[in-house]
């Protein structure tokens, strides 16, 4: 079966097994199973809605609307909304139910959970139980950490995205259990390393790709188990010390970050799919997955379709970070639930529809910032009998105006596009962002001062005032600045500093990841037929999984 998407306008076909899998995954509620609808917008679509309604990275000065507390959160205070502090949200000092409303059956519900949502109190960044760590968001349990976001158990880690399990990390995406790392992407058990990609287990090395187990390496690629190596030639020790040591200039770090890339396209042997341990799936950096489709970024996942960063899931569709789950479908960051529909940000949720920061509840429709709880719709509560009831009705209503099993529409969301993840992996410019009538933030003329310091080409001859100039991005010209304990880390390491402003590197990190796309194209060794991130048009050695474990190990 064939659909037109109501965005995009491209074909896209549901297929026999996604009807079957929308009925396996269709919720029961008082013994009748409410079948989800067929998606009106393709996959990709779906994924850009759900990701407009995530700000990861955007901060804001703003102050407590309860106590006046200064604070930093991810809400822009021309939202509108009530934004408490991480400590007064989760404190026993108000009650969500004072905000409840009845639902009004003459309206469309979405304008009515919307309308709600502006009053309940949020928490202005997700950080919990974070030791100095203010400027972090979706970063629970961190020390000492600075602008990090969608990571945890980390220490004295600045700048990234992503990280896990680590120690004084600098410029990160996708880190695992490292320490002493700078500009690592997708990466793990890292030590003393910087500007690799796709490496495990390897210690002290500059410029690798897709290396494993590999100490004192530079500009290699697709080595296993080796040492003292530049271009995957051996090369002694002091070759290599002395060409580390050049790295401490600026102008060196680009000429041999661009010759290192040439030699990456032309010579090393690319995987059509990132992952291993997999049956019968497909997508990008899949691990342990079976019967995975279209998705991105899966750990363990089983029966899983058209999802990214999600992991332990399993019979889960349209959903966008979660983590120890089951029958999830169109939601978004919400862990260690079950049975869930449109949810948002939410923690051990059972049969739960569009709630939006809930946590431990089970039965609750369209609810917000509710602890504990069962049986109420829009914060308001009821009987087991009177819920069934109601939300059988509202369920009704919902399928008559075509919200049922939808996402919030991305004109719903409190977040400007150009704030939300959705612009990193679907960029639009202001004039196609406001023609879909999605709201757009222009930049704030007081973040673009003109540049007040010249930074030296060497690390060695940068003085510590760098760290109270006003420096300007060498690509989008916003000011940044240089931290004290950052800079610390650029001398000890012999690291030039960055002549880019955070959000810009965060980009050139994430844009050595492939898009969120398949092709069809064949292996460049034995021109079997694969599917993979890679276009066809890309210049890439790209083999097939058999052929890939044949040449490289």
């Amino acid at each position: 079966m064939h659909r037109e998407c109501a965005q995009c306008h491209n074909t896209f076909e549901i297929t026999q097994d996604d009807l079957e899998f929308y009925d396996k995954i269709s919720p029961v509620i008082a013994g009748v199973k409410q079948g989800i609808p067929l998606p009106t917008l393709c996959a990709l679509c779906r994924m850009q809605r759900r990701l407009a309604h995530r700000n990861t990275r955007h901060l804001h000065h703003s102050s407590s609307a309860l106590t006046g507390e200064p604070c930093i959160t991810m809400y822009d205070p021309l939202a509108g909304l009530t934004v408490y502090t991480q400590k007064e949200w989760w404190s026993d000092s108000w009650d969500p139910h004072m905000y409840g409303r009845p639902i009004d059956f003459s309206l469309p519900f979405f304008p009515q959970f919307v309308s709600m949502r502006k009053t309940v109190p949020r928490f202005n960044v997700y950080n919990r139980e974070s030791e100095n760590s203010e400027f972090v968001n979706y970063a629970p349990h961190n020390k000492n950490c600075y602008l990090i976001f969608g990571s945890w158990f980390n220490q004295d880690c600045l700048y990234g995205d992503t990280i896990l399990e680590s120690r004084n990390c600098i410029d990160c995406f996708c880190l695992e259990k490292s320490e002493l790392s700078y500009e690592q992407v997708d990466c793990d058990r890292s030590y003393n390393c910087a500007h690799c990609q796709a490496c495990s287990e390897s210690s002290d090395s500059v410029f690798c790709f897709d290396c494993r187990g590999v100490r004192n390496c530079i500009g290699c690629w697709n080595l296993r188990n080796r040492e003292n190596c530049i271009f995957n030639e051996p090369a002694s020790k002091e070759e290599i010390s002395t060409l580390r040591k050049q790295f401490s200039s600026w102008i060196f770090l680009q000429e041999f970050r661009t010759e290192f890339q040439r030699r990456k396209t032309e010579r090393a042997i690319h995987k059509a799919t990132t992952g291993a341990n997999n049956e019968n799936c497909t997508g990008d950096f899949l691990f342990q997955c079976k019967d995975v489709t279209f998705c991105f970024t899966v750990y363990r996942g089983q029966d899983i379709r058209y999802s990214s960063r999600v992991a332990d899931q399993k019979d889960t569709a349209d959903v966008e970070g979660a983590g120890n789950g089951e029958l999830l479908y169109e939601s978004m960051s919400t862990d260690f639930s079950y049975g869930c529909v449109g949810c948002t940000t939410c923690e051990n949720l059972h049969n739960c529809f569009y709630c939006d920061l809930c946590f431990n509840c089970n039965d609750c429709f369209g609810c917000i910032s509710l602890r504990r709880k069962q049986y109420c719709i829009l914060n308001v509560q009821y009987t087991k009998e009177e819920y069934e009831r109601t939300v059988s009705q509202l369920i009704a209503l919902m399928r008559s105006t075509g919200e049922w099993c939808e996402f919030l529409p991305v004109t719903l969301s409190p977040f400007c596009y150009n704030e939300t993840v959705a612009n990193e992996h679907f960029p639009f410019t202001k004039e196609a962002v406001l023609q879909r009538k999605w709201q757009w933030k222009d930049p704030d003329p007081k973040q673009y001062m003109p540049q007040t310091f010249s930074t030296p080409d060497a690390i060695s001859d940068v003085p510590d005032k760098i760290s109270v100039e006003i420096l300007g991005c060498g690509k989008c010209t916003k000011n940044y600045k240089i931290t004290p304990q950052e800079l610390s880390f650029y001398k000890e390491h012999r690291i030039s500093v960055p002549r880019n402003c955070p959000d810009c590197r965060h980009m050139d990190r994430l844009n050595l990841r492939n898009p969120r796309k398949l092709w069809d194209r064949k292996c460049s060794q034995c021109e079997r037929r694969i599917s993979t991130s890679y276009a066809p048009d890309r210049p890439e050695i790209v083999y097939c999984e058999e052929c890939y474990l044949m040449e490289v190990y």
